[in-house]
């Protein structure tokens, strides 16, 4: 009807635009004109046309229907929506497009930052392979001069058992034999050299031919003897005799022979402990250092110098050895020690009659077979040591996990068994098998009598009443630091370990005591009067230590006190409220002085040297280290045993965690948490007491990372505007494993530094008369 009425009128040409289901509402626009709402009748001009619907979706989104065509004049036209997918109107184009730059900008960001990460991740890996390949060579350099060192260590214990051995007037390679008591066995001293080489290129060949015997060492003539191991039964187990322990399957009544008799007959049917057992009563006994041979010693001189493959010749003979192919009197049993002629340097049954334990360690037992002859496939060349001294690939201190299933070198054959390469065979038995073809023999080497020290020397004297007690100690010559590569652990400061010899001088036998230092702050403060302090907190009611007026600490002193890292403990910043009367912890006059600057100890010192007219100073650090050493080669009295430190040292124990709140867990309770009474411990061989843990203690010399050009006469390593010098001992904050806590161990402190940790140690010079 719309339609005919617009027609028949002549009027503008009419447009219907039907919108149903969703496309109701849409925006009409007629040639870019907004018209209203669909549906929607519109008059329009005859002419083309262009119809758009827009239906908003949300504000961001809508859905569009456009068409095209041409009307005459009042014509009418019926036009339905259909509106197309959603779509992005132009506010949404616009956040898309800003979306879509935003997105670019991150992904261009994203890779920068991966970039980024991929250069830094590849100078992190160069820098990493750098210092993998640093650190590499680090380790191949401290090996090498590890070798170098333990090399010249060796030959220069070599020179002074060759210097000693000749002293005394021996001989060896003669095949004279000796005794050290009634009961032990019969030696023989084998001669020092190398063995001619073995034919071959295996790793044990190898080994073989490059060892070299540098010192006589003694070896037993004979096998051990039942009568030899039963005066070891004998001596009964307060002496440190062997057991009576038969192995499984023997009945006590056979006691260990397999009814082959006792007598001079090779002890058998005894383990690698109990062999050890007997080695431990002999030297006990004798006061002698009895061992196991090793392998390699065991190898060189069984073979005396000769340079075919047995002693005797290239095949094996008659009659010279109790073995399988050597005829003679038995194979099916032992027989007595000494059946068979001896080799050249007087040694019987280095071949047959019994295997014989040594003192190599294999490893696991779980890790292989007990019986390779072939054992350069397990052992590598590296493990074995070219200076005679036994394979260790069981204990913890050659780098590894300590095995709780050892097996032991045997070697020599035995009456039942003979390997044609017999020189370079090794069974492997575990450390408590027993077998009857299976016996040892001893070593002993020449002990060097070590220099002696007269004790009356030792005896402690005192310039004055107040003054500091002091030992005499002898001038000598020690090793000073570490070896390279030290199971035990070492700082790069320790190396390297080089010989040192100190004049005599005379040491304080223990830290200097809070009673003494009072007396020179008495003296002190006489000379400059200040206003008497308030009476020292924390310290013991009824101490002898006087409330004498002292001069103030202007810098404070340091504090122990719990870290921000679980479990730690650390120095803290000097506090104002500390000192050395009143270091915040309980103290009685025999306590040693803390809080005790290096400045402050060297007014001490020069206080003492006038009131005495005696030469009082800082240790030097290697006089330092030798009287902590005393003679001693180990870096601690309580070696590796953390135990036994409560015996020797006050250290980080369990009364220093509960004063603490931290994990009571330690091996030991010497009852003080914080400083102890000087000389509570034991003192060491002579008589210095507290050398580690109670006070550290500040030596003379200026710190240095290493011993590299530093004196060998034990004089001090002095620099000018030298600004941090070194200190001594650990103290009583520090556990016993701590590196500071034995005696080649170093820290530092700054000239004026104060803390509740650090005191002194005197040093005089000796009179001419002394």
């Amino acid at each position: 009807m719309f339609l005919q009425q617009a027609h028949a009128q002549g009027r503008p040409s009419a447009v219907r635009i039907v919108c149903e289901g969703q496309a109701a509402g849409a925006e009409i626009t007629i040639n870019g004109k907004y018209r209203g709402d669909c549906p929607l009748d519109v008059e329009v001009q005859p002419g083309n046309i262009e119809l758009s619907a827009v239906k908003k979706v949300d504000p961001l989104r809508e859905r569009r229907f456009t068409t095209r065509f041409g009307i005459g004049e009042a014509a009418a036209k019926r036009v339905e929506v259909q509106l197309g997918p959603v779509e992005l109107n132009a506010e949404g184009r616009r956040q898309e497009a800003e979306r879509q730059r935003a997105e670019a900008e991150r992904r261009r960001l994203e890779e920068e930052r991966k970039r980024a990460e991929a250069e830094a991740k590849r100078k992190a890996d160069e820098e990493r392979a750098r210092a993998q390949a640093a650190a590499a060579a680090r380790q191949a350099e401290l090996r090498r001069l590890a070798a170098e060192q333990a090399d010249q260590r060796r030959r220069e214990r070599a020179a002074a058992v060759n210097k000693g051995f000749a002293e005394a007037g021996l001989v060896s390679g003669d095949g004279k034999a000796f005794k050290d008591c009634p009961e032990c066995p019969e030696m023989v001293w084998i001669p020092p050299g190398r063995a001619p080489a073995v034919p071959g290129s295996t790793e044990s060949q190898r080994w073989y031919n490059r060892f070299e015997l540098l010192a006589p060492v003694a070896i037993g003539k004979f096998e051990i003897t039942f009568a030899e191991w039963d005066a070891c039964v004998a001596a009964g187990a307060a002496a440190g005799g062997c057991s009576r322990i038969p192995p499984e399957g023997v009945t006590e009544g056979m006691i260990f022979d397999s009814k082959w008799g006792r007598g001079r007959q090779p002890v058998i049917n005894i383990s690698w402990r109990d062999a050890q057992q007997y080695v431990a009563w002999l030297s006990r006994r004798t006061g002698q250092p009895y061992r196991l041979l090793s392998q390699i010693e065991f190898q060189y001189a069984s073979r005396a110098g000769a340079t075919t493959v047995w002693p005797w010749g290239d095949q094996l003979k008659a009659g010279a050895a109790n073995c399988p192919g050597c005829g003679g009197k038995s194979t099916d049993k032992t027989l007595a020690v000494g059946s068979f002629p001896a080799n050249a340097w007087g040694l019987h049954d280095m071949v047959g009659n019994v295997q014989e334990f040594v003192a190599d360690c294999y490893g696991s037992r779980s890790q292989g077979s007990t019986s390779v002859a072939n054992w350069e496939n397990w052992v590598r060349l590296a493990e074995q040591p070219a200076d005679g001294s036994p394979i260790d690939m069981c204990s913890s201190a050659v780098g590894r996990a300590a095995v709780t299933d050892p097996v032991f070198g045997s070697v020599g054959g035995r009456f039942n068994a003979v390997a044609n390469n017999w020189l370079l065979f090794a069974q492997w038995i575990p450390d408590s098998a027993t077998f009857n073809h299976t016996g040892f023999r001893v070593a002993r080497d020449f002990a060097v009598p070590a220099p002696t020290v007269d004790p009356a020397s030792l005896k402690p004297y005192r310039d004055c009443a107040t003054c500091p007690e002091l030992v005499n100690l002898p001038g000598g010559r020690f090793e000073m630091g570490t070896p390279y590569l030290s199971p035990e652990g070492a700082t790069d400061s320790e190396y390297p370990l080089r010989w040192v010899t100190v004049k005599p001088f005379a040491i304080g036998r223990v830290e200097v005591t809070r009673e003494q230092w009072d007396a020179f702050e008495r003296t002190r403060a006489q000379a400059t009067p200040v206003a008497a302090p308030v009476a020292a907190p924390g310290v013991n009611a009824g101490s002898t230590v006087p409330a004498a007026p002292s001069v103030p600490a202007t810098a404070g002193c340091a504090p122990v006190q719990v870290g921000t890292n679980p479990g730690s403990i650390v120095l803290g910043a000097p506090n104002p409220g500390l000192s050395t009367l009143s270091p915040g912890f309980t103290q009685s006059a025999d306590h040693p002085a803390v809080c005790v600057s290096r400045q402050d100890a060297k007014a001490y010192l020069e206080w003492l040297s006038a009131t005495t007219g005696k030469k009082y100073r800082l240790p030097t650090e290697a006089e330092w280290e030798y009287a902590a050493r005393a003679g001693s080669s180990e870096r601690a009295p309580w070696r590796r045993e953390g135990a036994r430190s409560c015996e020797f040292a006050n250290l980080r124990d369990q009364a220093f965690e509960r004063a603490f709140a931290q994990s009571a867990n330690r091996p030991c309770n010497d009852n003080f948490a914080y400083t102890a009474p000087v000389g509570a411990f034991k003192p060491n061989a002579w008589g210095l007491s507290d050398m580690l843990g109670n006070a550290a203690e500040h030596v003379e010399d200026c710190w240095q990372p290493s011993y590299t050009n530093a004196p060998v006469d034990g004089s001090a390593l002095v620099a000018p505007q030298c600004t941090v010098f070194v200190t001594r001992g650990g103290s009583w904050y520090l556990l016993s494993g701590n590196l500071l806590t034995h005696a080649p161990g170093r820290s530092t402190r700054a000239q004026t530094q104060r803390d509740v940790v650090t005191g002194l140690r005197v040093v005089r010079e000796r009179d001419t008369a002394q």
